[in-house]
């Protein structure tokens, strides 16, 4: 894929097509950082304006918890390899940040080329979908995204509880089979515990359980 054909595949006219050149190299150029950022900023509000109106009605964690979610360098870059961003060479990273960088920047491109209308169609048309998903399942099964989720749910837990609590893990054996127990508590009370056969699927297991009864709906 040429860039004409991309800007065909996203349906795009851009004043000046050569500024990609500044954002599909296989970095992104001190220009580009600065499409980034703007592309960053404007996709965080469309998306908590979004998730703010919502029938849902969400509260202020779960409003916090979805847009980092959804505005997360897995999604992002998601997204990005989605639409045809991938097809250009990168620099090679051990992290999705790069990919996610560079539809951040082409959504700052085209906020600065085509104004804010134009920026949140597509927007609305390549991410929002992405947005109703997570509404409706909760969260992605991808492990990376799951464990993000999960420090999300422990970060608010930790803000609920005013200080952050501790997960001992007890395990047991017997007939072959291992059982792992995670509790959490804060200052000798205990606010749950859970079991599985993974001590790391127990302490998802026992997060889940605490944000449930703990964190405001």
């Amino acid at each position: 894929m040429n860039k004409t054909e991309l800007l065909e595949k996203l349906d795009l006219q851009l004043k000046d097509p050569t500024i990609l050149d500044k954002i599909l190299g296989e970095v992104l150029s001190p220009e580009g950082e600065r499409l980034e950022y703007l592309g960053d900023r404007l996709l965080w509000f469309v998306i908590s304006d979004y998730l703010f109106c919502h029938p849902l009605g969400l509260n202020e964690g779960q409003l916090s918890m979805f847009a980092s979610a959804i505005s997360s360098n897995f999604v992002l870059a998601k997204v990005s390899e989605d639409i045809g961003l991938g097809a250009f060479p990168l620099k090679p990273s051990e992290t999705l940040k790069p990919l996610a960088d560079r539809l951040e920047a082409l959504i700052g491109t085209i906020y600065a080329e085509q104004g804010y209308e134009v920026a949140v169609a597509f927007i609305k048309k390549f991410i929002f979908p992405m947005v109703d998903d997570f509404l409706v399942n909760g969260y992605s099964t991808n492990p990376n995204h799951q464990k993000e989720l999960i420090r999300q749910k422990f970060d608010l837990i930790v803000e609920v509880l005013g200080k952050k609590p501790k997960i001992d893990f007890y395990k047991k054996t017997g007939g072959g089979k291992v059982q792992w127990t995670a509790v959490m508590s804060l200052n000798g009370r205990e606010y749950g515990r859970a079991k599985s056969g993974r001590q790391e699927k127990a302490r998802e297991e026992v997060i889940n359980l605490v944000f449930d009864r703990y964190v405001p709906k």
